[in-house]
């Protein structure tokens, strides 16, 4: 797992108590502890929402991800998509028993990710990248037409090591050549650190921020994760609070159109909407259904049909082997045409390359790297597989 060690309650690796959001005292979560990932979201009901949210993360936590403890909020108002309508969120993923360290405090949980999105908004443009730098990591993520695009993670000392740490941040700047507007948010640093200086040498419209002159921007409700840690339970309280809302809204809105309409036809146009509401809700949870069956292993399939209809794990497995020379692999879990891999190596950057070049391979993700005892760093791939 590429976690650090659980924290004790007085130290707390990567993690600052001493940060404040519209005064009130708040915690920075450290993303190599509670991971971050950019998902899109089906609008379903919430248990159903978790099951898809959950499914999904299988092909990028590298950890059991149905017994992790997990959390969002919304990047996105409801957006239609091939497969209906979905909202673009920001999950976040923590090992059982590290959100639960945090529990019985009054300091709230904030991610990295909610100072990078306050801070894009006091630039004022459509298009930036935002860095979010730390004694422990660095965060960073580029905003396009207004949204968030993409978003990285790395440890600080992994970034530092590299030769060109410029590279890093490649993915989220869309290449090394980019001239946007770049905002650097500092925490716990000054603006001459060495990681600073350069990055401000290398951009040509760089601005640099403290992390306080954004505590004033976050909203404690949309923006801080695993709320429901206050009140010692493991449940999301959007899932009580949202429905709740909702009811009540459905409810006065029936009650306004009763008393305004009064007629039989509105009475049973509102019941063909409910009926047809009922329907789609119950063809979402036969496909679910159906989905989950297709995900396990065929059964009375003849032997010769089954090998064509997924790839050769062995021929994966070789493939990455050869591409992975001089880098120690641990483990490689290969689910239909997705795999993912954790792995000991000097370089990990280096590693990606060295994938993506397989005719094998596409969407290859370093998920994350943190610092080894043995050899260099710890790593986690994924990707898709593209040859059977």
């Amino acid at each position: 797992m590429l976690l650090l060690n659980p924290p004790s309650f007085r130290v707390r690796p990567g993690v600052n108590s001493s940060l404040q959001v519209r005064g009130k005292a708040a915690i920075l979560a450290s993303p190599l502890q509670i991971h971050a990932y950019i998902i899109k979201v089906p609008v379903l009901k919430p248990k159903l929402r978790e099951k898809t949210i959950r499914r999904e993360l299988r092909f990028r936590y590298p950890g059991n991800a149905e017994e992790a403890d997990i959390d969002y909020f919304y990047l996105s108002p409801v957006q239609d998509g091939v497969d209906g309508p979905y909202y673009r969120a920001a999950v976040f993923v923590a090992e059982r028993g590290i959100v639960n360290q945090f529990r019985g405090e009054k300091a709230r949980l904030f991610p990295g990710l909610a100072f990078l999105i306050a801070g894009f908004k006091t630039l004022g443009q459509d298009q930036a990248l935002v860095v979010l730098i730390s004694k422990a990591w660095v965060e960073a993520a580029s905003f396009r037409d207004g949204e968030l695009f993409n978003y990285s993670a790395l440890d600080r000392k992994t970034v530092l090591a590299s030769i060109n740490f410029f590279t890093c941040l490649s993915p989220c700047a869309g290449g090394k050549d980019y001239e946007g507007p770049v905002l650097i948010i500092l925490k716990d640093l000054e603006e001459h650190d060495e990681y600073t200086a350069s990055l401000s040498c290398h951009f040509k419209n760089c601005r640099i921020s403290d992390i306080r002159d954004l505590s004033n921007d976050i909203s404690p409700s949309k923006y801080s994760i695993y709320r429901s840690r206050y009140k010692g339970r493991k449940i999301n309280l959007d899932f009580i609070l949202i429905p709740i809302f909702a009811l009540h809204g459905f409810s006065l809105l029936f009650s306004v159109l009763l008393f305004m309409s009064k007629t039989e036809a509105r009475i049973a146009g509102l019941n063909r909407i409910y009926t047809e509401q009922q329907g789609y809700q119950q063809e979402t949870e036969r496909l679910l259904d159906e989905i989950a069956k297709l995900e396990k292993p065929a059964d009375g399939l003849p032997p010769e049909q089954e090998a064509r209809r997924i790839p050769d794990p062995y021929a994966v497995i070789a493939e990455i082997h050869r591409r992975m020379e001089g880098v120690l692999v641990h483990s490689i879990i290969i689910q239909g045409k997705r795999f993912n891999f954790e792995a000991e190596g000097p370089d990990s950057l280096r590693a990606v390359r060295n994938l993506g070049e397989s005719p094998y391979f596409s969407n290859i993700t370093l998920h994350q790297s943190s610092p080894s005892n043995t050899v260099g760093e710890s790593f986690s791939v994924s990707g898709s597989i593209d040859h059977e």
